[in-house]
């Protein structure tokens, strides 16, 4: 089970672990497998430790992926907390001018952190054989990665905002399916990921 932007307490800061506490409470905490989280979870250093933010199965692998943890967080505006506080109080006899104001200050990104990214990757090599054969790799995440429609939004983040470094590190891992939401749509499509990093290599 991965969260969603609508699964994590807004108005916290990116890394602050109470933005996950309704899920950790009531998914974690009922024994389904999730992504590693940022600012609840530690560095993986075991197997087993890894083995608790996937599935296994003989020749597969799916692994949830939060693209959350930067989703309705509290941005930094340059404006100091007292100010803002002064400006809700001149609006507080104005609802919806004051609940405008206050959504200024939330940004509902799609990004999936460093830290979570290099956890991915311990992750998959401490529950990988390094025989011959890869399993099949599935990602689970909330956010697209291409868009699914050809509706128009005029919106910021309507992507993940390091798409290009997830993109990547998909390619690099050896991910073969995709699994997201987020959009209400049913689609499907081929994306071929050509590298990043290295001069006209040919697309995985």
């Amino acid at each position: 089970v991965v969260p969603g932007n609508h699964d994590v307490t807004p108005g916290l800061k990116p890394g602050d672990p109470a933005r996950y506490e309704r899920f950790v409470r009531y998914v974690r905490s009922a024994g389904f497998v999730t992504p590693w989280l940022d600012g609840v979870d530690r560095a993986i250093n075991s197997v087993d430790e890894a083995r608790r933010h996937l599935v296994a199965l003989d020749d597969l692998q799916i692994v949830p992926i939060d693209s959350a943890a930067f989703s309705q967080t509290l941005m930094e505006t340059g404006i100091s907390d007292k100010s803002w506080q002064e400006l809700e109080a001149t609006l507080r006899r104005r609802r919806a001018e004051r609940a405008a104001l206050q959504k200024l200050r939330i940004a509902d990104a799609a990004r999936v952190s460093n830290a979570q990214l290099e956890a991915l990757r311990q992750i998959l090599s401490l529950t990988s054989s390094h025989g011959d054969v890869s399993p099949l790799r599935i990602a689970a995440l909330h956010h697209q990665l291409l868009p699914v429609s050809v509706t128009e939004e005029i919106k910021p983040f309507e992507s993940l905002t390091n798409l290009g470094r997830v993109r990547q590190f998909l390619r690099d891992e050896r991910f073969s399916i995709v699994l997201h939401g987020h959009k209400h749509t049913p689609f499907t499509y081929v994306d071929y990921i050509a590298s990043y990093t290295e001069y006209l290599d040919p697309p995985a």
